[in-house]
């Protein structure tokens, strides 16, 4: 089999694998309780950026064992995160430099769609309005306000003006109330304004990597928010990817989404052991597991075996 191109995010970078090596995690959790921090990519970079802790990392992670089980080698970034411009924008020059018949699979892990969606918000603010928001009005702020303000079944921001002052006058950067009327009563609900949100971002990775004949296998985003959007939108550039989505099943759970496998509450079982801070709590860290790569990679070669036996 010819290489494999695998892009995503810290799930397919293996963040926190590198705390298989007891050595390395006794040193880890040492500095962690010396400094009461938790261990995140931020804190620790500096020794797990390269070192033993890549090796271990390595080794781990599912792309390797994807590649180990066909015997052959995978090309990923060496960058821990990123959204999904990011990974599909790695894919791009990668294929063009060295050709398309260079490779037999690309790998596309989803992160959570909120890391992409900004581009877009302010595009669809600058059409109705032409107030200045270039700096300091983060996204999640209004979003969060107008997903709980829906839940609560507020109405109308415009018959509610003291109401949305009220709550965003907590010190955070909002949109103007005119704004956000403007945006209400043009996409109606919330749920409404996310959805034409993922399906113009969806509709740029279409664009991206439908142009290429090599067969794309995806695997579905950890963001719960995310799953619960996608199922219900009927759209053919993200069915396009949709469709490609390899099944995952652990723990009786049988799901196209990583997100339906675990849950970051941290409940007891069928969640065991696919999170990190499940092993070693005193991380905090909410990355995949060993075992949990297991079950990805397992998914991903089965996948990919029932694609070679179909040629």
């Amino acid at each position: 089999m010819k290489p494999i191109i695998f892009a995503g995010d810290s799930w397919t970078f293996g963040e926190g694998l590198e705390l298989e090596d007891s050595n390395f995690r006794d040193f880890s959790k040492s500095f962690c309780k010396k400094n009461n921090i938790e261990y995140h990519w931020p804190h620790v970079e500096d020794i797990s950026e390269g070192g033993s802790a890549t090796m271990v990392r390595c080794t781990h992670r599912f792309p390797t064992v994807v590649s180990n089980h066909f015997k052959t080698f995978y090309i990923s970034s060496g960058i821990n995160g990123g959204d999904n411009t990011y990974a599909i924008n790695y894919i791009k020059p990668i294929v063009e430099k060295y050709g398309e018949d260079s490779f037999s699979y690309i790998v596309l892990q989803f992160t959570d769609m909120f890391r992409d969606l900004e581009y877009h918000f302010w595009n669809i603010i600058k059409l109705i309005d032409d107030k200045d928001y270039s700096e300091g009005y983060p996204l999640n702020n209004f979003l969060s306000l107008w997903n709980a303000w829906d839940t609560s079944d507020c109405g109308l921001f415009i018959e509610n003006m003291h109401s949305y002052n009220k709550k965003t006058n907590d010190g955070k950067h909002h949109l103007l109330y005119d704004t956000a009327c403007k945006l209400q009563l043009e996409y109606k609900t919330y749920e409404n304004f996310i959805s034409g949100l993922i399906i113009s971002q969806y509709k740029m990775y279409y664009d991206l990597l439908s142009v290429y004949k090599i067969p794309i296998i995806c695997i579905g985003t950890w963001s719960k928010e995310d799953t619960l959007i996608l199922k219900k939108i009927n759209s053919p550039y993200v069915d396009f990817f949709t469709k490609k989505m390899v099944t995952l099943e652990s723990n009786g759970i049988v799901s196209n989404y990583l997100s339906d496998l675990f849950d970051f509450k941290l409940n007891d079982f069928p969640y065991d052991n696919m999170l990190i801070h499940h092993q070693h709590p005193w991380t905090v860290n909410l990355h995949p597991t060993k075992k949990f790569h297991k079950v990805i990679a397992d998914s991903v070669i089965k996948y990919i075996e029932n694609l070679e036996n179909s040629k």
